[in-house]
């Protein structure tokens, strides 16, 4: 308890030093703003003001979905669903409930958290939120075995085409190596690719130890990843997020979200670079020599 009590008052000084809203710093009570965004990003928003505000003793007000992108099935209770499902918010006051007027609204505390993720995710802010998380029922896993190591690989695919080191798109050539790195290490082992597309897209991945999870519902695909043995992220919030909530081991895909100590860091996974044919040169026809006119000569009079 004083160790935590130390690393608080360490953190607040350090967020004074890079310019923490002084609105902010005075806030007794925090909470997020609206945004449309998919479960994954949503979902890590509100983890992130949560684990500000319990490192620095003010009160988490939770705000529910009110909205969600992929909701494929056009499903209106599509958004309450997966809040049931997460309860991120548990043991938090809702915001149509709150009282304050000085309420501070901000759309993410990633700005900060990212600063110390260790610090901000310790280990008291990260079983409360495992705990809120298994407070619902939550899908059964039947594929999962006990006499193996159960590997969730998340691919992301379908509507995702933008690459580059700020990009959502991994080459196959991240997770291939990361797979055959647990393969040496582990003597049974079993391979679930949870992704978007058809079957034909994953080729490269086939074999006797890999079985695929695509295009399943996202309540079974989120809690696979979260219960595996072991998972292998991909650049974004929904797999981050299982990160967070996992208490098994964590292949780390270098992005913007930043690695816990604990994660295994894959430092040889290149940047996806599509190589594009270069394009034929045009050519130009040459203009035209218009000759020159000689000058008028005025006639003598």
């Amino acid at each position: 308890m004083i160790r935590f009590c130390i690393f608080s008052l360490l953190c607040l000084l350090k967020l004074n030093a890079i310019g923490i809203p002084q609105d902010l710093q005075s806030a007794r009570s925090i909470s997020i703003t609206e945004k449309n965004d998919g479960f994954g990003s949503q979902l890590q928003r509100r983890m992130s003001a949560i684990a500000f505000a319990i490192v620095h003793n003010k009160e988490y007000v939770h705000r529910p979905f009110t909205s969600l992108q992929h909701n494929y099935d056009k499903n209106p209770t599509f958004h309450k669903e997966m809040e049931e499902f997460a309860n991120i918010g548990l043991e938090f006051p809702l915001i149509e409930h709150c009282d304050d007027p000085n309420l501070y609204l901000r759309e993410d505390y990633r700005y900060y958290t990212d600063l110390d993720i260790d610090g901000y995710y310790n280990s008291h802010v990260l079983s409360l939120l495992r705990r809120n998380y298994y407070s619902t029922p939550k899908p059964e896993i039947t594929y999962f075995e006990e006499d193996r190591i159960d590997v969730a690989v998340h691919i992301r695919r379908g509507d995702v085409r933008d690459t580059g080191p700020m990009g959502r798109w991994v080459c196959d050539e991240h997770y291939l190596k990361a797979m055959d790195k647990i393969r040496k290490k582990y003597h049974k082992v079993k391979f679930h690719i949870y992704s978007e597309g058809n079957i034909d897209q994953f080729t490269k991945f086939q074999s006797h130890d890999v079985e695929f999870h695509l295009n399943e519902e996202i309540r079974s695909t989120f809690h696979g990843l979260v219960s595996a043995d072991i998972l292998i992220l991909s650049k974004g919030g929904f797999s981050y997020s299982a990160g967070l909530l996992s208490e098994g081991t964590v292949y780390y895909t270098k992005h913007w979200n930043p690695k816990l100590a604990h994660w295994i860091q894959n430092d040889d996974v290149p940047h996806p670079v599509r190589i594009r044919p270069p394009r034929p040169r045009k050519k130009r026809p040459k203009p035209k020599i218009r000759p020159r006119p000689y000058p008028r000569v005025k006639p003598r009079r």
